[in-house]
């Protein structure tokens, strides 16, 4: 696995700002934790099914 400081990045979760080292393959991680990233999606079902 190639990377470097590209590796690096700020959680996408709010209000979390924690940083975190992306080792995935594809490099498209954004959440700091699976907690994290779970609140996100669950957030977002809600807005999608609100507006329905």
């Amino acid at each position: 696995m190639a990377g470097g400081a590209d590796r690096f990045g700020v959680c996408a979760a709010d209000p979390c700002r924690a940083p975190y080292l992306d080792r995935t393959r594809a490099g498209r991680q954004r959440f700091c934790c699976e907690l994290c990233n779970n609140r996100a999606a669950a957030a977002a079902y809600r807005s999608r099914t609100r507006r329905s």
